[in-house]
This record gives C-alpha cells, sequence and structure tokens, in this order.
C-alpha cells in the first residue's frame, strides 16, 4: 500500500496491529504505531485498542498502559479493559489487573478467565477459587488454570473436585489431570486417566504424553512406556500427514 501511495485507512490499522500482536511482532508494531501518530489516527477508538491489544499481548504492559491512559473514558470499553486486564496477568501483575477488574462495569468470560487463570499461575489458589466460583460462565482456560494451579500447589483433591465438575471435559482438561496426578506422585491415577482419554478418543496432546511417560518413570512399568512410544511415533508422524 505504501509503495502505491495508497493512504491506510483505522480498518488496515487495526488489522496490521492485530496481526503483529498474533505473531508477535513488537518492533514492527512499534513502527505501525509512529504511522498512525504521523498520520493522525490517535483519536480512532478501534486502532487505540488493536495497539493496546499489540503492546499488551507482546508482553510490553507499560507501553500498552500509556495508550490506554490516553483513550477517553467513553472508549475504554470491555475490549479495551479486557486487553490491559490480560497484559497484567500475562506478566503476573495480579495486583495491578485485580484494580483494573473491580472498577471495569462491563466484564466477559475472557476477562474473568484471565484473571483466574493469572491467580492459579502466581500459586494465589485462594483468590483464583474465589473468582473461579463466582463465575457464571465457565471455560476450558479456568477449568485448567484451576487443576494446574491446585496440581502445582500439592492440591490434588482439589483439582480432582474442579475435574469432576466439569460437565465436558476437553482434551486440555483431561491433559490437565493427568500431569497434576503425575507431578504429585499419583502415578497410578495419572496412567489409569491416559487410558481412559485413549479409550474416549480424547485427543493425546503433548502434555497428556509427557504426564503420562512421566508416570511410567516413577512405577518402573517399562510395558506401558514401550507403548507411550509407539504413540508418540504415531503422533510425529501424523503432524506431517
Amino acid at each position: 500500500m505504501q509503495q502505491l501511495g495508497v493512504s491506510p485507512s483505522g480498518f488496515t490499522f487495526s488489522s496490521v496491529l492485530a496481526a503483529c500482536a498474533r505473531i508477535p511482532a513488537f518492533v514492527e508494531g512499534k513502527q505501525v504505531h509512529a504511522k498512525v501518530v504521523q498520520l493522525g489516527f490517535l483519536q480512532n477508538k478501534f486502532v487505540l485498542t488493536a495497539l493496546l491489544d499489540m503492546y499488551a499481548k507482546c508482553g510490553f504492559v507499560m507501553e500498552a498502559r500509556r495508550v490506554f491512559d490516553v483513550m477517553d473514558d467513553n472508549d475504554k470499553d470491555v475490549t479495551a479493559c479486557t486487553a490491559m486486564i490480560c497484559g497484567y496477568t500475562k506478566m503476573s501483575m495480579m495486583d495491578d489487573a485485580r484494580r483494573l477488574f473491580d472498577v471495569t462495569k462491563e466484564r466477559n468470560v475472557i476477562s474473568w478467565s484471565a484473571m483466574v487463570d493469572g491467580y492459579a499461575n502466581c500459586g494465589d489458589m485462594r483468590a483464583a477459587k474465589e473468582l473461579y466460583d463466582r463465575m457464571i460462565e465457565k471455560n476450558s482456560v479456568t477449568w485448567v488454570a484451576m487443576v494446574a494451579g491446585y496440581g502445582k500447589c500439592g492440591d490434588v483433591s482439589e483439582a480432582k473436585r474442579v475435574f469432576d465438575g466439569i460437565l465436558e471435559p476437553d482434551a486440555s482438561c483431561w491433559a490437565a489431570m493427568v500431569a497434576c496426578y503425575a507431578q504429585n506422585g499419583y502415578a497410578k491415577e495419572s496412567i489409569k486417566m491416559y487410558k481412559a482419554m485413549r479409550e474416549g478418543n480424547v485427543r493425546i496432546s503433548e502434555v497428556a504424553m509427557v504426564g503420562a511417560i512421566s508416570a511410567c518413570t516413577q512405577l518402573g512399568d517399562i510395558e506401558m512406556a514401550a507403548i507411550l512410544d509407539k504413540h508418540v511415533e504415531v503422533s510425529d508422524r501424523t503432524q506431517f500427514v
């Protein structure tokens, strides 16, 4: 577009910034920011939100906050606030995340999940559970965060309680429970759950595979370890099909 002399629109900037956020590509995003300033798009709500999201996903929270602070209060909608909250939780800045979360008028499942996941990753399962219990709509992110968080703290019974409360656990939930058992010395339970995954045709992820292999190592189960090796070989081959 630049070579052809075509002037970018707000939609163009938003799209390019979203791409930079996905990669993530901070340097390129910074260059786009300079163009946004140069062409006078700093009053465009959608461009500012995309810019904030790019910085947050690239891990540059202070830059994201500076963009957030220059936005009009009316422009700080659920999308902008959620992007800022996710940026904070990604960097384990839970006090900052909670302050913003508490004053945000409208929240969505993404912002709730980010808070639960952030607290769980920091090992603050009391705060994670407090929000988790208040959530009306839960998803795989929150379930995995709670199971994995309890697993890291060694509270296997609470992890299993969360897992048992999931009506239709997906592959990531199963994998989190397999890993939870394995990392806390419940090797037999880990392998039993792994076998249940295969019997139920649940997709076997790398997390589940590593957990099961760890469990086999703990038990010295050579036969099961050999079976898992075959599963790994098949999995590696299918990646290239």
